[in-house]
């Protein structure tokens, strides 16, 4: 609980890591993330962006070629 006051923007894979090395017991991150739950905390992390479809890709592409002049 120390660890993710200390720093909210590590991962539950990181703080298992952590957990294992100090303790030298394997604790997934499910765990983690119960326990975390259940003391009422959470792990901030960084949001993955998602990535854009590859049809969305070719869409955007066609849509400003044809919208370059107008500029």
């Amino acid at each position: 609980m120390r660890r993710v006051e200390e720093n909210c923007h590590a991962s539950l894979l990181q703080l298992a890591k952590e957990v294992e090395s100090q303790t030298r017991v394997i604790v997934s991150h499910d765990t983690i993330w119960r326990t975390l739950q259940r003391n009422g905390m959470h792990v901030c992390g960084t949001k993955k962006e998602a990535s854009p479809k590859v049809h969305a890709q070719k869409a955007r592409l066609e849509f400003a070629r044809a919208h370059v002049e107008k500029v």
